[in-house]
């Protein structure tokens, strides 16, 4: 039992599309180089912030000594966010921070979507194509699994390398 595979992903259940920024956001919690951090991600725009989460009380010398290892670290993710910010969604998309502020965001990348005023019916309408196509490459190979009964055995893979026996709640 040790070996089984995994268990096929079940069909994707897409969320609404929204019409305008900041109407549905999703968020997220993670740890990285042993700092937690907070991600927040629009669904409308595909814009993400992420900002670190303090442990405890600060001093300004010790935020001088973070300062001085965030300029030394080499995992500094900022620049890498905003050329994700201003890179085009896709062919007939602009960029989530364009979709996010209305506007045209200044940046060195050259993009090839000219138009500076996109109709919102329009962008609506790509989406929502954009969701679909997603959709159905995702479920490619998934199906629908029965509704567990209380008190049912379950498996799971709590890490990768492990199996483990359960029973439903």
């Amino acid at each position: 039992m040790e070996s089984s595979k995994a268990q096929p992903a079940e069909p994707v259940q897409p969320h609404e599309i929204t019409t305008r920024p900041w109407q549905v956001l999703g968020t997220d919690l993670f740890t990285l180089d042993g700092s937690d951090h907070l991600i927040v991600a629009d669904y409308y725009s595909k814009y993400t912030l992420i900002k670190s989460i303090p442990k405890g009380r600060k001093t300004g010398a010790d935020s001088k000594t973070n300062y001085q290892e965030g300029k030394q670290s080499k995992t500094d993710f900022h620049p890498a966010m905003l050329s994700l910010r201003v890179t085009p969604i896709d062919n007939h998309l602009p960029s989530p921070g364009e979709l996010l502020f209305n506007r045209k965001i200044r940046w060195s990348l050259p993009t090839k979507i000219q138009n500076t005023q996109p109709d919102r019916d329009k962008l609506s309408e790509r989406l929502v194509e954009r969701q679909s196509q997603q959709r159905i490459n995702f479920d490619k190979g998934t199906w629908h699994l029965s509704p567990m009964i209380p008190g049912q055995v379950v498996r799971a893979r709590p890490h990768l390398t492990s199996l483990e026996t359960g029973t439903s709640l």
